[in-house]
């Protein structure tokens, strides 16, 4: 009862929203059967699509150009290395929705990775 109180509660998200599109996402074995690492990260990435303004923006209404302009907000506040893992990411959810029926298309399919955007390997 104590780890219930305390897991942090998620606000139900309306139908066909990006937020209900990430909830669902997050429940199914795309994501459960990643290392926790891994979810850690693409949690991470994906936080700027938690915010309120984008969790209810209907999927209809997401538009690529959008999406990188974020991308591009991204790299400036974090590197072009953020920014490419953050289309990375969401690229990943939306091509899950594909799969399963909730959109007809990536909206971030064949976007480009920024230059310079790797993470230098631990040596």
């Amino acid at each position: 009862a104590l780890a219930a109180a305390r897991k942090p509660r998620i606000p139900e998200q309306r139908r066909g929203t990006l937020g209900h599109l990430l909830t669902a996402w997050r429940a199914s074995t795309a994501y459960t059967g990643l290392a926790k690492r891994t979810q850690g990260n693409r949690d991470r990435y994906l936080k700027a699509m938690d915010a309120p303004a984008w969790s209810a923006k209907a999927l209809t209404a997401v538009r690529r150009a959008e999406l990188l302009e974020v991308r591009d907000a991204i790299a400036n506040a974090n590197g072009p290395a953020a920014a490419n893992m953050f289309l990375q990411s969401l690229s990943a959810v939306f091509s899950w929705a594909v799969d399963r029926g909730h959109l007809e298309y990536n909206p971030l399919a064949r976007a480009k990775a920024l230059p310079g955007g790797h993470f230098l390997t631990w040596t």
